[in-house]
């Protein structure tokens, strides 16, 4: 079992849960979801690939059915390999 605890900066208040890695469905319990990262890669020129159609309606629909469940969505699109790496580096350390 792990607790994780966050801090509202803006009103001082503490949630935590208790969460357990080996369960097989994740913790709907808890008013805040988490962080929904959603990558749409549209454009692969760049490896000789056509441009993927209906990444935008995919996004989208991810983006609406995270945010219904009460996750806070992030989107990115069309992103290079750095900029990609450094969004994650940046979830890592608990900056979005």
């Amino acid at each position: 079992m792990i607790e994780k605890s966050e801090t509202n900066k803006e009103n001082g208040v503490v949630a935590s849960l208790t969460i357990n890695p080996t369960d097989d469905e994740y913790n709907m319990n808890h008013k805040r979801r988490g962080t929904c990262l959603i990558f749409s890669h549209k454009n692969f020129s760049s490896c000789g690939l056509p441009e993927r159609k209906g990444t935008e309606k995919d996004a989208n629909d991810l983006k609406h059915c995270f945010k219904d469940l009460g996750f806070d969505v992030k989107l990115y699109e069309d992103l290079n390999v750095c900029e990609l790496k450094a969004i994650l580096r940046a979830g890592k350390c608990g900056s979005f």
